[in-house]
């Protein structure tokens, strides 16, 4: 299987320990349990994916960020969120608007130890060096031109990860919900700041064990 950004293929192979000059397979990419792909928060222009082939703690809670898995929905709370959203086309997916009492708390002393040996098997990839590059190159248009070519297209690639049971999206833009349907393991799902051309196939998403989606 091939990527069309280079970037994401060499974390890949990075983490599944495969050689450079080597051939990735759906059966390669099935392994990869953890996914974080979007927008960078480090470098302008920029983004960055984390990968882990480990199974990922069940309730899922990252203890170093904000409320996104602090506060989530869980279990029936995802399907009576997405039927509430279902009459507002689910375009732009927030629990803003779902109330707060229906949260679930998922921070705990185990959630925090979890999280604390989960991430240590993380493995990072970002496009550092390709914005530098074209920037120098082709300065700042040619550069903001690939950062909204890369927020349309970037799906594309993360589709690959069939395998996924946490996946987190940052800043994307994605055509629809059946982009999920192929991720048969997946259990939490984070959207922040993810748009959708499209509703249809969000029904995929109420077998979800966890759903965090913020539009910051």
């Amino acid at each position: 299987m091939e990527f069309e950004n280079k970037w994401i293929e060499e974390a890949v192979k990075k983490v599944l320990g495969i050689q450079p000059e080597n051939e990735l397979t759906a059966e390669d990419l099935a392994l990869i349990k953890y996914v974080k792909i979007g927008t960078s928060s480090h470098f302008v222009n920029g983004f960055e994916i984390q990968l882990s082939t480990q199974t990922p703690p069940e309730p899922f809670s990252d203890t170093d960020g904000g409320d996104e898995w602090i506060d989530c929905l869980r279990g029936k709370d995802v399907v009576k969120f997405l039927d509430q959203e279902d009459k507002r086309r689910l375009l732009h997916p927030s629990m803003f608007c779902f109330g707060n009492e229906d949260y679930r708390d998922a921070m705990s002393d185990e959630a925090q130890s979890a999280w604390n040996e989960y991430k240590t098997n993380i493995v990072p990839g970002n496009d550092f060096m390709t914005v530098i590059q074209l920037s120098q190159s082709g300065g700042m248009e040619a550069t903001d031109k690939r950062f909204e070519l890369l927020m349309n297209e970037l799906y594309k690639d993360v589709r690959n990860f069939t395998g996924v049971q946490v996946l987190r999206i940052y800043e994307l833009m994605i055509p629809d919900y059946s982009f999920f349907q192929n991720m048969k393991q997946l259990k939490a799902l984070e959207l922040v700041s993810v748009s959708f051309a499209s509703y249809e196939g969000y029904e995929c998403l109420k077998d979800l064990q966890q759903f965090a989606c913020w539009m910051d």
